[in-house]
């Protein structure tokens, strides 16, 4: 390259790392859920965002959430994976059970929800429970990846 020929002193320039702080187009707008969504996940918050809508702070736990439908982003797991930390990814686990998990099925016991669906959208996988299930004492309990 001449600017190379030029800069005989320095280091050959090879490569060009393109940067910049403007708007990407988006194709298509996104289709955003009608139902509250709660998330702490920025990707998720901007894609809401180009489609019109916002995502509402995570709370703290299940207790916290507003009665009816809703959307919930939990990645307590998402750190501790990606890192191949297993203590942290346990502590996730832990903390999923504890605030979460525990209840939601309390509140599904109680009748204060009426059902529940969780998805694990990096495996395809998708369950949904809802109160008549805890009856069907006959079938033998299954583990989420069980359902595919």
């Amino acid at each position: 390259y001449a600017v190379n020929d030029k800069r005989s002193d320095a280091q050959t320039i090879n490569s060009l790392w393109l940067w910049g702080g403007s708007d990407y187009p988006v194709a298509d707008t996104p289709v955003v859920p009608e139902l509250p969504v709660y998330a702490d996940d920025l990707l998720l918050r901007g894609l809401m965002q180009i489609g019109g809508s916002d995502v509402q702070p995570l709370p703290a736990n299940a207790a916290a959430l507003p009665s009816g439908d809703a959307l919930v982003m939990l990645d307590h797991l998402r750190l501790g994976a990606c890192y191949g930390n297993a203590h942290d990814w346990r502590e996730g686990w832990l903390a999923l059970e504890k605030d979460w998990f525990a209840p939601l099925l309390e509140d599904l016991k109680s009748g204060k929800r009426k059902s529940l669906a969780i998805t694990f959208p990096e495996l395809g996988l998708a369950l949904q429970t809802d109160r008549s299930l805890r009856w069907k004492f006959w079938q033998k309990p299954k583990l989420p990846w069980a359902f595919a």
